[in-house]
């Protein structure tokens, strides 16, 4: 089961997500903000990347035209894109029997 947690902290420091998330073994989506690589580094967490951010970075690639896989990156982010539009407002059995 999945769940999203708001936690609201006065700073951006490190101490912030390490003290919050001290028990926390699982995995972790958040954005790319370094505070959380304390969080990490820890045995069974395990960091699920923000694809927003990844594409970002193949795009500075592509704009660069320093990477001929960052192309096929962002040509693959684009279907992956698609099926996500397709599938909004599907109910979860509507997606299962696409899947199957």
């Amino acid at each position: 089961m999945a769940g999203v947690i708001y936690d609201f902290c006065r700073g951006r420091g490190s101490r912030y997500p390490a003290d919050f998330l001290a028990r926390w073994r699982r995995t972790l989506s958040c954005d790319d903000c370094a505070g959380y690589d304390t969080v990490f580094k820890r045995k069974g967490c395990t960091e699920a990347g923000c694809l927003a951010h990844a594409r970002r970075k193949f795009d500075e690639l592509t704009k660069a035209r320093t990477s001929p896989v960052a192309d096929q990156a962002l040509q693959r982010i684009a279907r992956l894109y698609r099926v996500e539009a397709q599938a909004r407002g599907m109910t979860s059995a509507e997606r299962l029997a696409g899947c199957m």
